[in-house]
């Protein structure tokens, strides 16, 4: 075992408390999705197939917020690889897993996702991105991340242009790439919670060239999909 599985290894008991955290949150979405029986194997299922994925989740230098992000598509494919063993259509999937994760994070105190939306439009944290971006280009990480950071672009706050996604790469390894157009969808229900403003036209997993993220503070979210159905809006 190489350096770079073994940086999530180390920390395996605390990526399970994440994966566990995420499912607790979600709970009455699990049980609302179908009967007892389901959702018990699914709270004791899922986090085993999490664990599996640990040492094939990309190597990002534990830079965040990357780190994160990859290790929340972790519990997203651990969820789609066990529902696809039952027989669960892609989008069932997407809708149960999305609506457990906005559980979870609309439990955040308002003061916490104030903050946490007010955090990433902060000129320290635009600072981090153009110079992880820089890096980026570099290949240090070669599973990581390319992308472009662009402020105060076309009246957004910034933009971030992604050519190369670790997230694709994590999925193309572990065989869940039909899933990936749903899990890029998380940025529009993240986008939602935390009330910021977004426009993305297009993700490489749906086939373009580039994810395209345009932020701003006060704004819409417009995030097209090839998977998106608008019934969806009429979430929990």
């Amino acid at each position: 075992m190489n350096a770079d599985q073994d940086y999530y290894l180390k920390d395996r008991k605390k990526h399970l408390r994440f994966c566990n955290t995420l499912i607790k949150g979600g709970e009455k979405a699990l049980y609302a999705y179908d009967d007892q029986v389901f959702a018990e194997e699914f709270k004791k299922e899922v986090p085993i197939e999490f664990g599996l994925l640990l040492p094939h989740i990309p190597y990002v230098g534990g830079q965040e917020p990357w780190t994160k992000q990859l290790l929340l598509t972790a519990w997203f494919i651990a969820a789609y690889k066990w529902m696809k063993k039952k027989g669960e259509p892609l989008d069932k999937t997407w809708k149960l897993c999305s609506d457990m994760l906005e559980m979870r994070l609309r439990k955040l105190p308002k003061i916490m996702r104030r903050i946490m939306r007010y955090s990433i439009f902060t000129r320290k944290q635009k600072k981090i991105y153009a110079k992880q971006a820089v890096a980026s280009r570099d290949k240090i990480y070669p599973e990581g991340d390319v992308f472009d950071f662009k402020d105060t672009n076309n009246g957004f706050d910034y933009t971030i242009e992604i050519t190369e996604c670790a997230k694709m790469t994590f999925a193309k390894k572990t065989g869940a790439m039909e899933f990936m157009p749903y899990i890029c969808l998380i940025d529009k229900l993240w986008a939602e919670i935390f009330n910021y403003g977004l426009v993305r036209k297009g993700t490489l997993a749906d086939g373009f060239e580039k994810c395209d993220f345009n932020l701003k503070k006060e704004g819409k979210v417009d995030v097209y999909s090839a998977v998106w159905v608008d019934e969806w809006d009429n979430r929990c």
